[in-house]
């Protein structure tokens, strides 16, 4: 099924994207600022060979849905470094849900390991590697060692359910942007969209970027009631993707440092039960040396407004296996 067709339409047409305003006119510095205080990427895999780095790469991706991506990448990262043979595809198309569980084993929500069904999105991607023939290697390089087309790369990808059923392909677009990291894929930077994560909408509905416009959106975003399912958290998705053109057009960032910004804020300091708009927790202290508090404090609409109903935005919670 086309991606373009997998969301509400209902809600699609109950938000807005905000209007670019004076307030936005320093998105430019700010955005620069924000990027000299990025910290590391947690968990890099940079000591591996380059088909074990990029098969944990994808592993991560495929199953990185309702679990912190911190730890998965740790948990992945040392399973291979132990034993590197567990990644590669013919091991992945035969994983079991025990291998999954022991991956897993030590995570903070156990409700949330799912181990049958990561395991049979795994299992998804190493068959289809397996059926063309291929090592990781050869879904992003051509046989002369030249990066490959963006539809040949992500074709490939999509013939695992693994990326195929993720509405708006975030899960291939947080791949080529993680990828795009190490020194062999900065070419791809090119082909990179927006990921939309819940941290991101969060802070866009937060500070105003994304608007709701009638009664559906206030319920969607306000009523823990209602039911949210993977073809309208798409589709709210969808809208904040679109914000990702205004934003590049104010600051001239390409979309990975955009989206690695917006993650960074939205998990560290725009947090879901309490945003630390003055930056006192342990988890904003990457901002400290350059800001005081958040970058878009001034901006923002939930802390400027004298609605404070969008601080206590209520999270989707679904049982989809999307990012």
């Amino acid at each position: 099924m086309s991606h373009e067709y997998n969301v509400s339409e209902n809600i699609v047409e109950a938000f807005e994207i905000a209007e670019v305003s004076l307030d936005m006119l320093n998105f430019k510095e700010i955005y620069s600022r924000i990027a000299t205080s990025m910290p590391p990427r947690n968990s890099s895999f940079e000591n591996l060979s380059l088909e074990d780095r990029i098969g944990c790469e994808v592993v991560c991706a495929a199953i990185c849905h309702q679990i912190n991506w911190d730890f998965l990448r740790d948990a992945v990262y040392k399973m291979t470094l132990d034993d590197s043979a567990w990644i590669n595809p013919a091991s992945i198309a035969k994983i079991t849900s025990a291998k999954v569980t022991e991956l897993l084993a030590s995570y903070n929500k156990p409700k949330r390991i799912r181990a049958r069904e990561r395991c049979s999105l795994l299992r998804s991607v190493g068959r289809s590697l397996l059926e063309m023939d291929y090592g990781y290697y050869d879904i992003f390089f051509a046989p002369n060692f030249s990066i490959k087309k963006s539809e040949n790369m992500i074709g490939t990808l999509n013939s695992s359910k693994a990326f195929s059923e993720d509405p708006e392909g975030k899960k291939t677009q947080l791949l080529l942007q993680n990828l795009s990291d190490y020194e062999e894929f900065n070419a791809l930077r090119q082909y990179c969209k927006p990921a939309i994560d819940y941290h991101i909408i969060r802070g866009f509905l937060r500070r105003g970027l994304v608007k709701p416009v009638n009664q559906k959106a206030f319920d969607f975003i306000f009523n823990p009631n209602i039911q949210r399912k993977e073809q309208t958290v798409a589709a709210l998705r969808k809208i904040c993707s679109d914000v990702f053109d205004t934003i590049q057009w104010l600051t001239a960032c390409d979309i990975t440092t955009i989206n690695t910004i917006e993650w960074w804020i939205g998990r560290s300091v725009c947090l879901k039960d309490c945003p630390d708009c003055n930056l006192k927790t342990d988890s904003a202290k990457w901002l400290k040396s350059n800001f005081d508090r958040c970058p878009f404090y001034d901006s923002c609409y939930a802390v400027q407004s004298s609605d404070k109903r969008f601080i206590d935005i209520v999270e989707p919670t679904y049982q989809g296996s999307s990012y």
